[in-house]
């Protein structure tokens, strides 16, 4: 029963704890993504305004030089392409550089989004300088995945932590309450089994467990107080009645031996008849008293060699059994 009751706990536990703790870790993972995402796509665009006023408008590239520097102090690799999929510009770091970045310039240019591929643990994003229709050039930025994949582990970490923690008061509360319940049934049946081998004073514990374990242990304490007095009244009224009868018997007998040493004929063999019958009345009050004594006494099994029991009965049998010519063995085995 107490395993029933924590493996049953444990479970359910489990299954809430799943629903409770996965969903919310999905969502934010994704919503970390996304900010990610976005907050590079915004870096880009910054760049890439500064691109659209070097490359349309034929300013200089001091502003476009600048952020191109601010990128690459933030770690972040970026390189500027004019509309002819050239490299205008870009920092020393070569991520955003390459046959990928240029497809996805010229994917941009001809109008298209294409979704941020992961080159060499960095994502890359790419707009488009100038109008989306017309752009003058693209800009494409690289920057680590090392940050956004910390903050995912770190969500995943602390959904597993608060899983485990759950899991785990969850396994203390389901042991607690399944021994809180079944403690009371456990000792009710070992006070049962007691009682059932004679200990008629076994009294079950009525202190612990919830109100309807309680109820059958007090039920089982009358029943066996009951019991108790009835089996001391029998006990009690045998014993006595016994007692009782031995001393009338008794001279009942003396006075049947005095008349029987006159009687002669008849009288005589009647004499003998009573006395048969008195002394058969003594054996049945010597039964009875034989009997409360028996009662008094509980007996328990005890442990017993089984090849020494076997070889004593096969000793005690064997001269019954040649008398029929029955041949008695017995096979060796552990004791």
């Amino acid at each position: 029963m107490t395993r029933r009751i924590t493996w049953t706990l444990l479970i359910l536990t489990s299954v809430l704890l799943v629903l409770a703790v996965v969903p919310p870790a999905v969502s934010l993972t994704a919503r970390e993504r996304v900010a990610f995402r976005d907050s590079q796509r915004a870096d880009t665009h910054v760049i890439a305004a500064a691109a659209e006023e070097h490359l349309s408008d034929r300013e200089p590239a001091t502003a476009m030089r600048r952020e191109l520097e601010t990128a690459a102090r933030a770690g972040d690799c970026a390189a500027v392409y004019d509309a002819s999929v050239r490299l205008v510009a870009g920092t020393s770091c070569a991520a955003a550089r390459g046959e990928e970045a240029e497809e996805l310039v010229e994917r941009v240019l001809e109008g298209d989004e294409p979704e941020s591929p992961e080159n060499e643990g960095r994502l890359l994003t790419v707009e488009p300088a100038g109008e989306v229709r017309e752009p003058s050039g693209a800009v494409v930025l690289a920057r680590s995945a090392a940050p956004l994949d910390a903050r995912v582990a770190a969500i995943w970490g602390w959904s597993a932590v608060i899983g485990t923690a759950g899991l785990a008061a969850s396994v203390l509360l389901s042991v607690r309450l399944a021994r809180w319940v079944s403690r009371p049934l456990s000792t009710l049946d070992v006070a049962a089994r007691r009682l059932g081998e004679g200990t008629l004073d076994e009294r079950a514990d009525v202190g612990g467990g919830p109100p309807e374990a309680r109820r059958p242990a007090t039920t089982f304490n009358t029943m066996a107080a009951r019991t108790e007095a009835l089996v001391h009244g029998h006990r009690a009224v045998i014993a006595d009645v016994s007692h009782q009868l031995r001393t009338p018997l008794a001279a009942l007998r003396l006075r049947l031996d005095v008349l029987a040493t006159g009687a002669e004929g008849e009288t005589a063999e009647e004499l003998a008849a009573a006395q048969e019958e008195i002394a058969r009345l003594s054996r049945l009050v010597d039964g009875l008293l034989a009997v409360a004594r028996a009662e008094q006494t509980t007996p328990r099994p005890t442990a017993v060699r089984v090849d020494e029991a076997v070889a004593e009965r096969v000793a005690a049998w064997s001269p019954v059994a040649e008398e029929r010519r029955v041949r008695l063995t017995a096979s060796e085995g552990p004791p």
